[in-house]
């Protein structure tokens, strides 16, 4: 019976990966802003210290937010998790394995060949640059401490909050006439299923000899108005409104290469982007 340490405890992803722990035998503790705020070093290291992990799988952190929120997302991010890296070296008893979620964000636009975890970093925005700091950060740990960082493309699932793209979509095509036109032509993602995704974050935490850093994602590119075609016709609706021109800043394309997470042993999703957009349409 293992002890993990979850932060972020009360998020979207982190109510998919407890479970699958739990389920395997594992003690899960559970750490959120409802019992302790990563930015408090000093209570960080008190409730760590109390937890005694051997495993600890860091999820929290702000969302992509715009750029008025920079200082918000360096707290978070980047200061709350050199609190918590810190946390754990300071533990009798460090973790065997420390996983960290970064973002694809760190790459900015990965450009027509999916990126590669040696791809150059450009993030574009404060949630990219903050996520790129976070895992320099964390680098001067890596002799120190057993850390995996895991580069999350884009995911999604029932419960993701509405606010992203994916779950605004199938809100928009539960109306008769659906409005897209928050979505911006030309754009490419990367999408994954977050019952997988929670599968793999499980699957690193007792995979002992993951080092470094790896992409999570399925390597296949979809663009949006393919998306919106496709839940067009799963729900028999058309848009009303066509999709926007593209914004001078917006990162066109964002799709990743898995071939280290597959070299690690870790199985490609079972879940098609269709699986998904049914499970999510069917909700309720």
């Amino acid at each position: 019976m293992t002890r993990v340490l979850v932060t972020g405890a009360t998020g979207f992803t982190a109510r998919y990966v407890i479970p699958l722990l739990e389920a395997r035998g594992d003690t899960v503790l559970r750490l959120s802003t409802r019992n302790c705020d990563v930015r408090n070093a000093a209570d960080l290291r008190e409730a760590v210290a109390s937890a005694r992990p051997q495993q600890v799988l860091h999820l929290a952190g702000t969302p992509n937010l715009d750029d008025s929120q920079a200082d918000l997302a360096q707290a978070v991010n980047v200061q709350g998790t050199i609190n918590l890296l810190a946390a754990c070296e300071a533990l009798p008893e460090p973790p065997r394995r420390i996983i960290v979620a970064s973002s694809c964000y760190v790459y900015g636009d990965t450009g027509h060949a999916p990126a590669h975890e040696r791809a150059p970093l450009r993030p574009r925005g404060a949630y990219g640059r903050s996520k790129l700091d976070m895992e320099q950060a964390a680098a001067r740990w890596a002799e120190r401490l057993p850390i995996v960082i895991v580069r999350p493309f884009n995911y999604t699932g029932v419960g993701h909050d509405e606010r992203f793209l994916v779950p605004k979509l199938v809100r928009a095509f539960r109306s008769d006439t659906p409005d897209v036109s928050f979505v911006y032509r030309g754009v490419v993602r990367d999408f994954s299923d977050v019952r997988w995704v929670a599968a793999v974050y499980a699957a690193l935490l007792g995979a002992g000899k993951v080092t470094g850093v790896l992409n999570v994602c399925s390597g296949k590119s979809m663009s949006l108005e393919q998306l919106i075609e496709m839940l067009a016709e799963m729900t028999g609706r058309r848009p009303r409104r066509p999709i926007a021109a593209p914004a001078s800043d917006q990162v066109s394309r964002l799709v990743g290469s898995p071939a280290r997470l597959a070299a690690a042993g870790i199985p490609f999703s079972p879940y098609s982007l269709t699986d998904t957009l049914r499970w999510m349409v069917d909700a309720r």
